[in-house]
Parts: C-alpha cells; sequence; structure tokens
C-alpha cells in the first residue's frame, strides 16, 4: 500500500486493531505508527474499552472452560483485563466473582459491568476489599486467600 493510503487508514483503527495490524507482517510493523502514550501528556494510549478487544483474541481467550454453565477459566490459559492497572493479566490474578457473570467475558453482562473488573493485587491496594474477606480465585484451581485484618493484604 501506498504510504499515504496507509496513513490515512490508521485514523480509523482503534488501539487494538492497530496493535493487531503492526503484528501481521515486518513490513507493517515498520510502516504502521506504533500506538503509544503521548509525550504531550500523562495519558495512555489505550484504556479498558481497548483491552476488552484485546482480551478476547484468540492468544488471551484460548481457553476450554471446565462448565459451560459456570464458565469458569482455566488458572494459566485464560486472561482479563484490569480497570485500575490497565493490564492484561491471567485468570489467577482475578477473584472468581470477577471471571463469570456479569463480568466474565462470555457473560450475558453489558460493555460497563465488564469495565469494572479488576484484578486481586488492585483490589487489595486501593481497599476495595473489606479487611477480613474471603475470597476464591485463579478460576476452576478453586483456590482461596484471605485480605488480613492486621495489615491489609492478601494471603494464599
Amino acid at each position: 500500500l501506498p504510504a499515504e493510503l496507509l496513513l490515512e487508514l490508521q485514523t480509523f483503527l482503534s488501539y487494538a486493531s492497530r496493535v493487531a495490524l503492526r503484528c501481521t507482517c515486518r513490513d507493517l510493523y515498520n510502516k504502521v505508527e506504533h500506538p503509544t502514550t503521548s509525550s504531550l501528556s500523562n495519558t495512555r494510549a489505550y484504556g479498558m474499552i481497548d483491552l476488552l478487544e484485546i482480551e478476547r483474541w484468540p492468544e488471551y481467550h484460548g481457553v476450554e472452560y471446565v462448565s459451560v454453565e459456570n464458565k469458569q477459566a482455566l488458572d494459566r490459559r485464560d486472561f482479563f483485563a484490569c480497570c485500575l492497572c490497565l493490564r492484561i493479566r491471567s485468570a489467577g490474578q482475578f477473584s472468581n466473582a470477577m471471571m463469570r457473570g456479569k463480568r466474565g467475558k462470555l457473560g450475558n453482562g453489558t460493555i460497563a459491568d465488564r469495565i469494572g473488573r479488576f484484578c486481586l493485587t488492585c483490589g487489595v491496594t486501593s481497599r476495595r476489599y473489606p479487611l477480613g474477606t474471603r475470597l476464591q480465585f485463579g478460576g476452576a484451581s478453586q483456590r482461596q486467600g484471605l485480605v488480613c485484618v492486621t495489615c491489609g493484604r492478601f494471603d494464599q
């Protein structure tokens, strides 16, 4: 493609689509602008909506579910986006409540429901879990942990 046409096409692409286009071949990787943080501001070039799109890519969504009814993810095969740290993390980093139902990828919830999903680390750090809360996490491995009453850390 001519450089002018490629430059024009990029303006219509979302962050996730631009990243995907760059990953298709070496030539496009070098020609398509990298969607990075702007040097003029401290804002990121992507948001939770972009991460929700990326988490459904086959690389991050290639999972076999233990039961279709619960849509319970296996620990290290599925990935989810966190709205607080804006990272894609493995299923083992999320409480089971954050991965199923309306907040899960395959649930019947809206995007507004999934936008509020956060990982265990961010949930504990931002004190979204009260002290003494017992959480199941890790998907199908059904591990349990507790937010410590004294120090406020998450202990497995």
